[in-house]
């Protein structure tokens, strides 16, 4: 898989989380997203970014995201919440 790191002004996202632990990502994080597409979740969050937060910075665990930009405001986001919270 090709990747890049970006820099960007603040946005929010809407995303699909999972812990992970940095010993078995390489393996558990692709399999995650074919578990997303699989469910059906990437009708609603396509995967415009995979975001991984470790806050401290060498922890064994980090959150790792599958997102896309996300506008409270729109048609898309008020599915989207349905599909997941309702």
């Amino acid at each position: 898989m090709d990747y890049r790191i970006t820099y960007k002004e603040a946005f929010t996202v809407l995303a699909a989380s999972k812990t992970f632990d940095y010993e078995n990502a390489k393996k558990e994080v692709p399999a995650f997203w074919r578990e997303h597409y699989a469910s059906g979740a990437g009708k609603y969050v396509c995967g415009m970014f995979g975001i991984n937060i470790d806050p401290q910075m060498g922890d064994e665990q980090f959150e790792y995201l599958i997102a896309d930009i996300c506008n409270d405001t729109t048609e898309w986001y008020q599915k989207v919440r349905k599909y997941y919270y309702e």
